[in-house]
């Protein structure tokens, strides 16, 4: 009886690590893809510009006369063709900028 409950934990344990480990990894990578991407920005930008990270959007650059850019950054870990047509949250965010 002993076994049998050190077998379910540890079956318990499996499984808990299993789901844990699986999703930090490609959120850390998404939130720090947002300061390269903000480092780019800052290398470009005009002179007076500033620059932002999850202010606006995830990056966003404001320059002197007060035009914005806002940039919705996404970083796929995935092996899978990220800009797939198929690809559901592509096509949401494009959609949520407007018709082309």
């Amino acid at each position: 009886m002993e076994f049998y409950r050190i077998w379910l934990r540890n079956q318990a344990m499996q499984k808990s690590n299993t789901i844990v480990s699986h999703a930090a990894p490609g959120q850390l990578a998404g939130y720090l893809f947002q300061p390269e991407r903000a480092l780019f920005h800052l290398a470009v930008a005009g002179r007076g510009s500033m620059v932002g990270i999850e202010t606006l959007d995830d990056v966003a650059v404001v320059d002197q006369q007060g035009r914005s850019i806002r940039e919705q950054d996404k970083h796929y870990t995935s092996q899978r063709t990220p800009l797939a047509g198929r690809n559901l949250v592509m096509l949401v965010q494009l959609g949520s900028y407007g018709s082309f």
